[in-house]
């Protein structure tokens, strides 16, 4: 094995590869959700031909599980007291 990173797939491929991904972040943004850097390694792996579509869903999935999974480990548990009554409202 060489480290000399030759493309998998043709140059136009890639392009291509970069156009369904530019879709699918500009789709997410419309949605209000960010792209991470972990799923930015995933897209930039389907792009040069390393992966699959299909290994590109699995592996997205999979990031987005454990992002989901470090926020329910970090976030803090919402309070069940309740809000203090409101002020009797004054007659004039």
């Amino acid at each position: 094995m060489t480290d000399d990173p030759k493309p998998r797939i043709t140059p136009e491929e890639m392009e291509r590869r970069r156009g369904h991904v530019r879709a699918a972040i500009a789709d997410s943004r419309i949605e209000g959700m960010a792209t991470s850097a972990a799923e930015l390694v995933i897209f930039e792996s389907y792009i040069r031909g390393e992966i699959e579509a299909g290994d590109l869903v699995t592996a997205y999935l999979k990031s987005q599980t454990a992002a989901r999974f470090d926020d329910e480990q970090t976030s803090k548990p919402c309070s069940t007291k309740s809000p203090p009554p409101l002020p009797a409202p004054t007659t004039p």
